[in-house]
């Protein structure tokens, strides 16, 4: 580097002697300033500025065409990088020194923020290095142009690197001050329109420990880090101690954040963190960068609006770049000034009355408006590549990607931005060689669904149970004339068969897979459908069975109290099971009315997806199941319904347990169907509350269920029917009618008497028994019992 900076100088000592053999011929010329606020004289490179600005100077003043008669003078000093400094120098060229017309810097943001917005004041166009977004703002920067572009215009890039390996989740911390705020918004923004989700953004000002274990709480695996270099290290440092680095980390820094030139990790002060420097490039390790790449290639495309640089232009402007790209822009800056002022002179010469650039005071407003409407127009290659600005007077640019990899920074990719897309030199290179990391876990809903083996076994069980139910219907209506189904109320019997009918139907409406189904209003439908099947089923068979229990009730215990006939037709009793199914239906149409169904879904815990580890994906069994907002009084209200039917059923079978004519009484029956009901109940309820979440278990334990208890309820009603059919009808015998105590010690006062009542009442209780049996007519039938 010592060698080139020798040349350099040697150069600019050669032009500046032949720029004085042509002295006699400057004589004519006009003299115009251009000031310059220059960095520092401590740093190598940064010192460059001067001599290169100095050398751009000098070869506009000897191009007879631009600016032809006049003679640029640069004045310029050493801001030392701080902003009271020049502010000062500001202040120095204003009211000591020779009338300037531009002027160049600052080079850093925080001194550019300070400095612009009062030169601005004094209608003097600023042409710098300072890339901050907030001096794209025109209302406090009207007269700053940027020769280097933005980080906004990383930001495109950014965004289209994220989407070329489709990840969709990101996370940001970036250092809290203006430079990085407002960068960090327009990436915020950039990322929103392309529907990536952002996770967390941190802002850091001084130990980021905190911000960055929200990062880990956050899962970020992408994330974007906007700082300076101190604040840079202490990140990594952080990110390193919380193991947030390796190949499932992507993190991505602008690219211009530290030079390796400038020996970064020499200057940083090791001892206010507490990692070493290998600690914190190994969590560096991998890191993507993203720079405004304007620069050239090729020096032969070099042309300043039709003006090709001679020999020595391009031999000295190869030289800086190998001293460093950056002072190719100190160059350009300079020709955007000369080819600005250079357009203005016709303009300002067709003006009435009539003007030229020496005549720009700091209160000559248009004059400013004039070059830097100049200044918008100027598309052309210098120095450093391509040269154009938008409409904040920042400069359009490519934008290069850089990865750091084993100490080294290795350009990977350019982003064309005309053209929006990635062109790919080598791609980049992920840690142990492996794939792209992901943007974190990766949760896969995955609807479940019941086996269809399943379905089908229970559909076909339930089938069977429907052609049995009908087939009972049948035999039932067929021999409603016999005397072992007459006797037992057939019209009864059949509501027994239809209930049970519709039981198993609705096991089919359970088998309707809602978490597949696409169909929302069968869905809901179904919903309704299966719990009105079981609630009529229920009070059709339950109510025709304990209908018929009550009537025998009824009949001896009037018979016994009262020694009298009951008549208790089956027109009453079929009122009886009828206005059971009414208040189902009142119920559910005010379920129905008052209240919106609808189809939940529940999530259930993630399992990891073995397959593809690297993935990290995790598969979310979902369940859906039917809802209301008010399902819990509705289902109140029909289990306590339910529940009173079926303890009445238990009174009805307590009552009759002494009628010993099994074909009448089938108080037994209710008994071992009550038993069941309730044993499957105990069983099932608690084992669907434990595994109510397998789809496949939960419909058929509780469709077994519903089969199991109809068909007990089916055989117990109609078997023992059917087994009496071929019997002669004077087998059927009565059982001596054993009376208890208990249950009827407020009908006598002495126990002793029984034996005589039943002596008395032997013969009225057999002609009933014969009427009951020899009922020839529908309508004896319906009169006796």
């Amino acid at each position: 580097m010592a060698n080139d900076v020798w040349n350099i100088k040697m150069l600019y000592v050669l032009m500046v002697l032949a720029y004085l053999n042509k002295n006699a011929w400057c004589v004519n010329k006009t003299r115009i300033y251009i000031g310059a606020l220059l960095p520092t004289r401590t740093d190598t490179v940064l010192r460059e500025y001067e001599n290169v600005l100095e050398k751009a100077v000098a070869d506009v003043n000897n191009c007879s065409e631009i600016l032809a008669e006049y003679e640029i003078t640069l004045i310029g000093n050493y801001t030392e990088m701080l902003p009271d400094r020049a502010l000062h120098i500001l202040y120095d060229f204003i009211y000591r020194k020779p009338q300037l017309t531009t002027m160049f810097g600052p080079t850093f943001s925080n001194v550019a923020s300070v400095v612009n917005r009062v030169a601005a004041e004094y209608n003097i166009i600023q042409i710098g290095y300072a890339s901050s977004p907030s001096l794209r703002d025109k209302v406090a920067y009207p007269l700053t142009v940027q020769i280097y572009p933005v980080d906004d215009v990383l930001n495109p890039a950014r965004v289209q690197f994220i989407k070329s390996f489709k990840w969709s989740r990101v996370a940001i911390i970036f250092d809290d001050i203006e430079y990085f705020r407002s960068n960090m918004k327009n990436l915020v923004q950039l990322l929103t329109d392309e529907e990536i989700d952002i996770l967390t953004m941190e802002s850091i000002s001084h130990d980021p420990s905190l911000q960055v274990q929200s990062l880990k709480r956050h899962d970020a695996r992408i994330i974007f880090l906007l700082a300076y270099m101190e604040e840079t290290f202490t990140v990594f440092c952080q990110a390193y101690l919380e193991g947030m680095y390796g190949r499932k980390y992507v993190w991505i820094i602008p690219g211009w954040l530290y030079d390796f030139s400038w020996d970064s990790w020499d200057k940083f002060d090791w001892e206010t963190i507490p990692c070493n420097r290998e600690q914190v490039r190994e969590a560096m390790d991998g890191y993507i960068g993203f720079v405004a790449d304007p620069y050239l290639d090729d020096l032969d495309e070099i042309d300043f609006n039709g003006v090709k640089p001679s020999t020595s232009q391009k031999q000295f402007i190869a030289s800086i770049m190998k001293i460093n790209m950056d002072l190719t822009l100190s160059y350009d800056a300079i020709m955007v000034m000369a080819l600005a002022m250079n357009a203005s002179l016709s303009l300002l010469s067709k003006q009435t009355p009539r003007r030229r650039l020496e005549d720009f005071t700091y209160d000559n407003e248009d004059i400013a408006n004039l070059l830097l409407q100049e200044i918008m127009k100027l598309d052309f290659t210098g120095a450093s590549g391509k040269v154009k600005f938008d409409e904040r007077y920042s400069r359009q640019s490519n934008v290069g990607i850089e990865q750091y990899r084993g100490g080294n920074v290795t350009t990977i990719g350019k982003y064309e931005n005309d053209l929006g897309i990635i062109d790919w030199y080598s791609g980049v290179q992920w840690l142990d060689g492996g794939n792209p990391p992901v943007d974190g876990i990766t949760l896969i809903n995955t609807p479940e669904s019941m086996s269809r083996i399943h379905r089908l076994i229970m559909w076909s069980i339930a089938g069977c149970g429907c052609l049995t139910a009908i087939a009972m219907l049948v035999i039932n209506i067929a021999y409603r004339n016999a005397k072992a189904i007459k006797i037992s109320s057939p019209p009864l019997n059949n509501f027994t068969a239809v209930g049970c009918l519709l039981l198993y139907a609705g096991v089919f409406m359970f088998g309707i897979d809602i978490g597949i189904s696409t169909n929302v209003q069968l869905l809901l439908a179904s919903c309704w459908i299966r719990i009105i099947l079981l609630s009529v089923g229920l009070s059709l068979s339950f109510g025709a069975l304990f209908m018929k229990t009550y009537r025998i009730h009824v009949i001896f215990n009037e018979a016994l109290t009262k020694m009298k006939m009951t008549n208790l037709p089956d027109s009453k009793l079929i009122g009886g099971i009828l206005l059971l199914v009414f208040v189902d239906i009142v119920i559910f149409v005010l379920w129905i009315i008052l209240d919106d169904m609808q189809i939940v879904k529940a999530h259930l815990e993630p399992v990891f997806d073995n397959t593809n580890p690297e993935s990290e994906i995790y598969l979310v069994p979902e369940i859906y199941h039917c809802s209301s907002r008010h399902s819990l009084y509705f289902s109140i209200a029909l289990y306590c319904y339910k529940g009173f039917i079926l303890l009445w059923g238990v009174f009805l079978a307590w009552e009759t347990r002494r009628v010993s004519l099994t074909q009448l009484n089938d108080s037994t029956y209710i008994a071992l169907s009550i038993y069941t009901v309730f044993v499957t109940c105990t069983i099932v309820l608690p084992v669907l509350y434990l595994k109510g979440n397998d789809v496949t278990f939960t419909f058929t334990f509780l469709t077994s269920a519903i089969i199991i208890v109809n068909t007990a309820i089916l055989s117990l009603v109609f078997v023992p029917k059917i087994l009496l059919l071929n019997k002669d009808p004077e087998s059927l015998t009565t059982s001596i009618i054993h009376i208890s105590s208990s249950s009827h010690s407020g009908d006598t006062k002495d126990t002793r008497n029984l034996a005589e009542v039943y002596r008395k009442k032997t013969e009225e209780l057999l002609h009933l028994r014969r009427s009951l049996m020899s009922c020839g007519n529908h309508e004896s039938y319906d009169t006796h019992l």
